[in-house]
């Protein structure tokens, strides 16, 4: 299969989802990441993952801007002709679902979080809800990071209880992000 992973930015696949990206590889499965170019992208291209640039404002809330990446994805998408896109991140699983429907390619989007617009209540929670559930319509499945964010998706309704999947981990290497001890708590805070 080809498999298409878009985020926001192509460090995070190379240090949040690199064994996920490692075992679709090593099943044999063709693998592009869609994400704005950083230093990870030589690291990702040598561990096999074809690298497509993605022009978009990160934290912008400009819906002509927003507009505009769903036109980029959805060329993108059309070139690629991926069978299935990875969604990572909030602007790249709202829009990349809204630029693949129309293709009719299976989208796999992954409720990383939820951002500012989500988390700020009034007028942006509005927009940020009603994105989320025009994208999410008719999806077969929503991958969650977390019972609190799938929760509040399931209250909210942006999802249903057939769509929600919680994951068991987001696919952070743990032998590379070893956990550590917390400090004890008399030790001040290092600025």
């Amino acid at each position: 299969m080809h498999i298409l992973i878009t985020v926001n930015a192509a460090w995070n696949v190379l240090n949040f989802r690199r064994p996920i990206v490692a075992a679709m590889i090593a099943d044999g499965h063709r693998v592009t990441v869609l994400a704005p170019r950083d230093d990870s992208v030589a690291a990702l291209e040598g561990r096999g993952c074809k690298v497509l640039p993605l022009e978009m404002s990160v934290k912008g809330l400009n819906p002509l801007q927003d507009i505009k990446l769903i036109g980029r994805m959805r060329k993108v998408f059309r070139a690629e002709k991926p069978d299935a896109i990875f969604n990572y991140t909030i602007k790249n699983t709202i829009f990349g679902a809204l630029a693949a429907r129309p293709l009719g390619i299976p989208i796999i989007p992954n409720v990383t979080g939820l951002g500012t617009a989500f988390l700020s209540g009034g007028f942006l929670q509005r927009i940020a809800e009603g994105l989320y559930r025009r994208a999410f319509r008719n999806l077969g499945v929503i991958f969650f990071q977390n019972e609190d964010d799938r929760d509040l998706f399931l209250e909210c309704r942006l999802v249903t209880q057939q769509q929600a999947r919680l994951l068991p981990g987001s696919g952070i290497d743990l032998n590379h992000f070893a956990a550590t001890d917390y400090p004890p708590k008399s030790d001040a805070p290092i600025s």
